[in-house]
């Protein structure tokens, strides 16, 4: 069975999509599905802080997709979680192209049961390349206005007028529940994006240092719990949310 595309974009910087992709991606992994990530923000590069594999990487995806080594050399395992690869991007700018991505994720389809796609940022290349390669897109947002105005443009795109969209509400301060200045509940925040909510993700410690360090989530705790509902989710299975403890 070919590997279920997942594009993560945001729209904006700022907004934690890679920390969302990587975390899921090792969720996805931990309930026994084989992931690949790949991190398409020539420059922008974070993914190998995030996922804890800083200084472990030889070749990147420019590497790849202009023929100077397989995604097998190029990929690291991560070494939090069995089952996750992690393609980091270059860190110097460049340009991304359709074939060879295109190339990329056909050959590596059948050697994965999921790709994550992260296309942080603005409606640039990389979003474009993501969304179109994607059979569904999650929509990686902070709960403020601003945000939720640009995820409300995003859904409209053409370019995922035939996904499934999914919103990822982050760095919420658990405390607040989205209440008290911001947005009073999540039923306004899905309705300004207009798509359906796939999870919450508290603003935590935990997050910040797994973000910033490379460090694993705490083993018992909200945060985990929190990607786990999420990868769940994703898989099609009815779970309650998850967003403090």
């Amino acid at each position: 069975m070919d590997a279920v595309i997942i594009a993560f974009v945001s729209g904006k910087g700022g907004t934690g999509t890679s920390t969302a992709a990587v975390l899921t991606g090792e969720a996805l992994a931990a309930l026994e599905k084989k992931v690949l990530y790949i991190e398409l923000k020539p420059a922008l590069r974070s993914a190998d802080v995030i996922g804890g594999i800083s200084g472990k990487t030889v070749f990147d995806l420019s590497d790849v997709m202009e023929g100077r080594c397989t995604v097998e050399k190029a990929a690291v395992p991560s070494i939090r979680q069995e089952g996750f690869w992690l393609l980091c991007a270059p860190y110097e700018d460049g340009t991304l192209a359709k074939r060879p991505l295109d190339a990329l994720l056909k050959e590596q389809s059948s050697r994965y049961d999921y790709i994550l796609l992260d296309a942080s940022g603005g409606l640039d290349e990389a979003f474009a390349l993501a969304t179109e390669a994607a059979q569904r897109v999650v929509l990686v947002l902070t709960p403020d206005p601003a945000a939720l105005r640009i995820g409300q443009l995003l859904v409209g795109q053409p370019e995922l007028a035939d996904k499934p969209v999914r919103l990822l509400l982050n760095r919420v301060i658990p405390q607040r529940a989205l209440a008290n200045g911001v947005l009073q509940d999540l039923d306004e925040a899905i309705d300004t994006v207009g798509a359906q909510l796939l999870g919450v993700i508290p603003d935590s410690a935990g997050i910040q240092v797994a973000t910033t360090g490379g460090a694993a989530l705490p083993g018992f705790g909200t945060e985990r719990s929190v990607f786990k509902a999420i990868a769940k989710r994703l898989l099609g299975e009815e779970v309650p949310l998850v967003y403090r403890g």
